[in-house]
């Protein structure tokens, strides 16, 4: 039970990475458009340089599926216009499983970090709409996270 919860605040923890993002867009509003492909190639490497740690800690534990099911879905959707997003749920199942096979600590700082770009490149999407909307907007677009993790706490992977 204990371990449920803190794996819980941890990706909790990690998810505030997309409103520290926010709040970094909105505090630099007039930056991020100059800034915008700087972001967008930071948003790019860390979730590579996620997908390999991922890759190659789950291959040293043996464990092949795993790491062909996140290579492949990775493939699969990287023409598709919202691929970042879909970048972030994958990132949650890797998190799971990062925190199942004892290297959470390095897999969750790098998601924490992807979220600040992707919370400030979505004010650049969004920079017409009230900051509630904006901040429901951002809730609702990335809550497959939240649910992906949920999900895998409920099926009793921990």
């Amino acid at each position: 039970m204990i371990v449920m919860l803190l794996f819980l605040v941890s990706i909790f923890v990690v998810f505030l990475g997309l409103f520290c993002g926010l709040a970094i867009g909105l505090l630099a509003e007039e930056e991020l458009v100059l800034g915008k492909k700087y972001l967008i190639f930071f948003r790019t490497v860390l979730f590579f340089v996620s997908l390999i740690i991922f890759a190659c800690s789950i291959l040293i534990k043996g464990l092949f599926v795993p790491a062909l099911v996140v290579v492949v879905l990775t493939l699969l959707f990287y023409m598709n216009k919202e691929r970042f997003t879909i970048y972030y749920y994958l990132l949650a199942i890797m998190l799971c499983f990062a925190w199942i096979y004892n290297f959470f600590i390095i897999l969750g700082p790098i998601a924490f970090l992807y979220g600040f770009p992707q919370g400030s490149l979505y004010i650049l999407e969004q920079k017409n709409r009230k900051l509630f909307k904006q901040i429901i907007g951002l809730l609702a677009k990335h809550s497959g996270f939240v649910i992906i993790v949920i999900f895998a706490v409920v099926l009793g992977l921990f």
